[in-house]
C-alpha cells in the first residue's frame, strides 16, 4: 500500500455510487493522550460519524475504527490532523462501479427473465412444465432477493468511509 496524502479532490466525483474509499490509517501523537481522544470524539459527533470499534493496545496506544459520511471525510481528517503530530497517513481507494454496474445488469436481466417464466407459466399445459417453472421462479425471485440486499449493502459503503485512527504518546 502506498502512502498517500488526502486531497480534497479524491472526493470530487459525487456520484453516489461510483467510488467507495477505505482509508486504513492515520497515526497521530500527542502528549496528552485523554485529550485526543475527546478531541476526536467530538469531531466524530461533529460530523456525523461514529467509532465502530475501540482498542486499548497498551497505556500509550489507542486505536479507533470510524466511519464518517463520505462528504464530511476531509474536513474529519483534516482536523484531527490538527490534534498533534500525524507519524503516518495511508490511503486505499477501490473503484467499485464495475461491480455495482455489474449487479445493476445482473438484476435487470434475471427480472426479464422472471417475467418470461411467468408469462409461460400462464401458457403451461402439462404439470412437468408448471413444475418446473414454478422451481425457476422461485430460484430467480431469491436470486433477486440476494442482489438486492448486496445491492443496498454496498450503497451505504459508498456513503460512508471508513477510518482506522491510532493514537499515542510515546
Amino acid at each position: 500500500m502506498r502512502k498517500q496524502t488526502l486531497q480534497a479532490s479524491r472526493d470530487g466525483d459525487s456520484s453516489p455510487h461510483r467510488r467507495f474509499s477505505d482509508i486504513p490509517g492515520v497515526t497521530i501523537f500527542n502528549r496528552n493522550l485523554s485529550l485526543l481522544k475527546q478531541n476526536v470524539f467530538n469531531e466524530v459527533i461533529q460530523n456525523d460519524g461514529k467509532v465502530t470499534q475501540e482498542v486499548i493496545e497498551n497505556i500509550n496506544r489507542y486505536r479507533m475504527i470510524i466511519t464518517i459520511p463520505k462528504n464530511n471525510t476531509v474536513n474529519f481528517i483534516t482536523k484531527i490532523k490538527t490534534f498533534g503530530i500525524v507519524v503516518d497517513e495511508n490511503k486505499h481507494s477501490n473503484d467499485a462501479a464495475g461491480y455495482f454496474d455489474n449487479i445493476e445488469m445482473r438484476l435487470e436481466n434475471i427480472k426479464t427473465m422472471l417475467e418470461k417464466y411467468k408469462g409461460l407459466l400462464q401458457d403451461s399445459i402439462t404439470i412437468s412444465d408448471k413444475i418446473m417453472l414454478e422451481k425457476e421462479i422461485n430460484s430467480a425471485e431469491t436470486e433477486i432477493e440476494t442482489m438486492e440486499r448486496s445491492k443496498n449493502e454496498m450503497k451505504s459503503r459508498f456513503e460512508y468511509n471508513t477510518i482506522t485512527l491510532v493514537m499515542y504518546n510515546k
